[in-house]
This record gives structure tokens, C-alpha cells and sequence, in this order.
């Protein structure tokens, strides 16, 4: 009886529940899925992973004229609602945790494409029953997770690590076809060649990767800003001086800095990495040459981080004497994989603004 009030539920109110999870899911994972290197985060997002090709392996088996079953067919249906729910809750994680690690602008297409994933998750309910959709979806989610699930294991990232994720997600794919092939051969082959569509999106991914596309997740922004000075106490904390900031301020392109002749100037970033994980980052300052229209590089700063503080890793670079015009500071990864930037416009003044101390 309840096993028929809930199928029935699910029928009639199908459409608005799917998309009341899909808004709903994203909101929840927004607040609670944190760091990445937490058991929590990996423990829900495993969970999506096995739900989602749990579904697959029980839709694999299943038979057409079983579809004719009142009883069956509302299963196979919860089936579906259940693979779309684990796909949904996995591409809204993967689209938080990617767009906190990088620059919006430098990873926009691949942001995209998680959003639209998101969205067509939602779309295109009918073409769920292809098994070859399915494959490919599960591919590309586990693919997805183990980009930064690997680099958080072994505690560095670089492009042979990257690889590496790849070729784990070819080999449990593998596996997992071999799975679908023991328990229902015949579908398999009436399902065709699964193979073409994974090598199409490992190419892809892979693209992107290499265009420096894909965000450097692990790795995130939780700070930044230019200061006129920076000083560290012993205690750990820094003590900073910025421009008293007015409501406009803050809907500026460009942070407006004014500096007299030969004054320095400060950036400071605090990002976040895994426990126990170590690389090297660079503050990259370029300013805008208006006759040629394109940025130039004045300074690639090499700085070290270590991972474990929820602020993030605090370090600075300081720029003595810039140039009146447009500036901007990238803090990038040894690839040139952008993790945040900081755009400013200098001025050249004679007597500083009012400024205020900040302790971070």
C-alpha cells in the first residue's frame, strides 16, 4: 500500500519534484559541502557515484515487455528519478567545488558545460533510458571526481597526476562495461560500440585540461586584495593598509589604488589547499599596454604553499613603483591555471588618501 501511494506520488508530481531537487540540492550543497578533503564531502559524493550506477546495473537487466507490468514499470521509473537525482546531486557539487577554484573568467567554458550538464540533467529525462547515455554520464562524473580526489591523495597536483585520474576513470569504466556485459549480454550489444562516446569526452576533458580551461581544484581563492603596506606579526597574523572603501567601491572592474611616486604596492592571497598537500604558486603582475591592447608581464613571483588552514595559505608579492594605468595580479599554478586575479587601477597622487588597518 505505501509502496503504491509513494509510486504514485512520484508520478503524478514527477516533473516539479525533479526540478524542486535540482534547486534544492544546489542550494543544500552550496552550505554544506565544504573542503573537498573532508570525509563527509567524499562520503556524499561516493554515495551519489554508487546510486547512480546501482540504477545503471538494475536498468541494465531490465526487459522490455517487463515495462508493460503496472508494478514493474513504476520501478523502473524510480529507477530512473533515482539515477537523475545521484547525476544532479553530483554535477551541482562538481560546479561548486570548480567554480570556487578558479577565476570565473579563465574557466568559464568549462563552467558552462558543468552548468548546462546540470541543466540538461534535468531537460532531457527521456534520453535516460539509452543505456549509452548512461555509460557516458557515469563516466564523466567519475572522471570529474577523481580530477581532484586523486591530487588530494597523494597531496600535489601536476600534469602527470592529471593523466593518472584519466587513466583510473578508463580502467573503472572498463570494469564497470565488463559488469554490464556479465549480467545482460544481449543489451550490451544491442546497446553498440559504449566506447566512442567516453573517448570523445576523455578527449575533451583533456582539451581543456591542457588549455588550462579546467580550474585548479584542489586549490581555491578564499582572499586576496592590494594593500600600500603589509606587515607579518609574530603571532602568524598580517596587518595591512588599504583605501577606506565607499558602497561604490565594490561594483568596480578595477580597484581604484592611489600611489605616489616610487610607493609599493602589496598583494596579498590566501588559498586554500588539501591537508598535507604542497605545491608552488605564482603571483604573476602584468599591466595593460594601451597602444598594443594586450597585457604585459612585468613579474612572475614564486611562492610556496602548504595546505591544511580553512582561511587558506596566507602569502604576498609587493610591486615597487608601478606604473600609472590598468594592472592585474593572477595568482596561478606552475601550468599557468588561473586561481584568482586581482584587477587594479593606479593613480598617481601627491598626498595619500585616508587609509585603514585591517588584520587578516
Amino acid at each position: 500500500m505505501a509502496f503504491q501511494i509513494a509510486t504514485g506520488f512520484f508520478e503524478r508530481y514527477e516533473k516539479h519534484i525533479s526540478s524542486f531537487a535540482l534547486v534544492a540540492g544546489f542550494v543544500i550543497d552550496s552550505f554544506t559541502l565544504q573542503r573537498i578533503d573532508l570525509l563527509f564531502e567524499n562520503i556524499v559524493l561516493l554515495s551519489y557515484i554508487v546510486i547512480a550506477g546501482t540504477c545503471i546495473l538494475f536498468l541494465s537487466l531490465w526487459k522490455e515487455e517487463w515495462l508493460q507490468r503496472p508494478v514493474l514499470g513504476k520501478v523502473h521509473a524510480l529507477l530512473l528519478i533515482a539515477m537523475q537525482f545521484a547525476f544532479g546531486g553530483l554535477f551541482s557539487a562538481f560546479l561548486i567545488f570548480y567554480s570556487r577554484s578558479s577565476s570565473l573568467i579563465a574557466s568559464a567554458p568549462f563552467l558552462l558545460l558543468l552548468f548546462f550538464i546540470l541543466i540538461g540533467n534535468e531537460l532531457f529525462k527521456k534520453q535516460y533510458i539509452r543505456l549509452t547515455v548512461q555509460i557516458s554520464i557515469f563516466f564523466l562524473v567519475l572522471y570529474s571526481y577523481l580530477i581532484f580526489t586523486i591530487p588530494v591523495l597523494l597531496g600535489q597536483m601536476s600534469w602527470w597526476i592529471f593523466l593518472l585520474s584519466g587513466a583510473i576513470s578508463l580502467v573503472l569504466i572498463r570494469v564497470f562495461i565488463l559488469l554490464l556485459r556479465l549480467v545482460n549480454p544481449a543489451k550490451m550489444i544491442m546497446a553498440g560500440n559504449m566506447f566512442l562516446p567516453i573517448i570523445i569526452i576523455f578527449v575533451l576533458i583533456n582539451g581543456l585540461y591542457f588549455l588550462n580551461i579546467i580550474p585548479p581544484i584542489p586549490l581555491s581563492l578564499k582572499d586576496s586584495g592590494v594593500y600600500h603596506s603589509l606587515t607579518r606579526t609574530q603571532d602568524g597574523s598580517y596587518v595591512v593598509e588599504e583605501e577606506t572603501k565607499t558602497f561604490r567601491d565594490y561594483f568596480r572592474m578595477y580597484e581604484q589604488v592611489s600611489l605616489r611616486a616610487g610607493d609599493s604596492l602589496f598583494a596579498f592571497t590566501s588559498i586554500f589547499a588539501p591537508t598535507n598537500f604542497e605545491t608552488d604558486i605564482y603571483h604573476v603582475w602584468e599591466q595593460y599596454n594601451r597602444k598594443s591592447e594586450e597585457w604585459e608581464e612585468t613579474n612572475r613571483i614564486r611562492l610556496p604553499i602548504v595546505g591544511g588552514r580553512d582561511g587558506g595559505y596566507r602569502t604576498f608579492s609587493v610591486k615597487q613603483n608601478p606604473g600609472m594605468g590598468l594592472w592585474r595580479v593572477s595568482a596561478v599554478t606552475a601550468r599557468g591555471q588561473v586561481i584568482g586575479r586581482i584587477n587594479i587601477s593606479v593613480e598617481r597622487v601627491s598626498e595619500l588618501p585616508s587609509l585603514e588597518v585591517i588584520t587578516k
